[in-house]
């Protein structure tokens, strides 16, 4: 059995409780077994990303896509193995007239196929599109035998992408997952990189494992990922250290506990050099005195004695603090008038000297 037609079974299978976690042990040995000459059940299941969402922390598999399109994908894979076998061709047109899609799934079949380049290669035919089984999902059995860990992709190349992914990689070396939020404050993603931060952790799943922590996505790094080489600076490579500050700022706001420990000039130079080593290696030539300065300059940050920091939240907030406290100290003196309890006489008397005085 092919790997397509073994995916496409799974596939099956899962569309049945498509909202449901499965456990992988379970998967390959109770309802679909795993045919000989094919990899691990769990990297077939991580070189599907655009179908299978796979998390080895807990080994549970789940779908990516809904029930309808899962099924639909199934019968297609089903479809090509007994009919174009072996990398034949078949005109696109035609397998969409033999293998009917389902009335609640309105995507093309082209871009349906496209979608899934690790089950189908789609290739053009004079004016006509034509999709055969993925070659590359047969690979064929092999001795276990220790692969070298994979690099990560190399920022020769100086495109945005290439940095951010090293950036990534670099900052996720050592720990077990990552919380996507929190990973998106950490290493900010540059406005040339297309996409959002999952966008571009699922454009690489080779080097990244995107899963579910509760209610968040979470991601790890793909066993055997290592870092870059830091590569050297090309001469002549400027950073404005003003886009600097505004980044570590974003930061610095995010986090009240790290503008504490911020709060004079060498824990900030620390903390920002820390932060300087997660960054695309264009950072790296940008000290922490200019990303001060221009911090200082837009008003962000104010100097409070020879070493230490005010930052401008920080004012604000015990501003703020000083309001509420004058505020509850006049409603508790009443504004220093002093009230006191007097009888009805009292009251008399006081009424008909003022209206009778002396």
């Amino acid at each position: 059995m092919a790997e397509p037609e073994f995916v496409g079974r799974l596939l099956a299978d899962l569309s049945s409780a498509p909202n449901l976690r499965r456990n992988i042990a379970q998967l390959g040995s109770n309802h679909v077994p795993r045919p000989a000459g094919l990899p691990s059940l769990g990297n077939v299941l991580r070189r599907h990303p655009s179908l299978l969402d796979v998390e080895m922390g807990t080994g549970t598999v789940s779908l990516v896509v809904g029930a309808v399109e899962a099924e639909y994908v199934a019968r297609l894979v089903a479809h090509l193995h007994v009919t174009h076998l072996h990398g034949k061709l078949c005109m696109a047109n035609r397998l969409g007239a033999q293998v009917r899609r389902p009335e609640g799934l309105s995507l093309p079949l082209g871009k349906l196929l496209q979608r899934h380049p690790s089950l189908f290669d789609v290739s053009q035919v004079g004016s006509s599109d034509a999709v055969s089984l993925a070659s590359r999902a047969e690979p064929p059995a092999q001795p276990s035998v220790p692969q070298p860990a994979r690099p990560a992709p190399q920022p020769a190349q100086r495109t945005p992408e290439a940095e951010y992914v090293a950036a990534l990689v670099a900052y996720l070396q050592g720990k077990p997952h990552v919380l996507l939020p929190p990973l998106g404050t950490a290493v900010p993603k540059p406005a040339a990189v297309p996409g959002t931060l999952g966008k571009v952790l699922r454009r690489h799943p080779d080097l990244f494992n995107v899963h579910r922590v509760g209610n968040s996505d979470a991601v790890s790094l793909m066993p055997g990922t290592v870092p870059p080489p830091a590569p050297t600076q090309q001469r002549g490579q400027q950073v404005d250290p003003s886009q600097v500050a505004n980044l570590f700022w974003q930061y610095l706001s995010n986090d009240p506990n790290l503008r504490a420990r911020c709060s004079n000039k060498t824990a900030f130079g620390e903390e920002f050099r820390s932060w300087r080593t997660r960054q695309p290696q264009v950072v790296a030539g940008c000290p922490a005195g200019a990303v001060l300065y221009h911090l200082k300059k837009q008003g962000l940050v104010q100097p409070a004695g020879s070493d230490s920091i005010d930052f401008a939240t920080s004012r604000a907030a015990a501003a703020a603090k000083k309001v509420t406290e004058n505020r509850e100290k006049l409603e508790e003196d009443k504004g220093d008038v002093t009230v006191s309890r007097a009888d009805f006489g009292t009251v008399r008397q006081l009424v008909e000297s003022a209206l009778h005085p002396v």
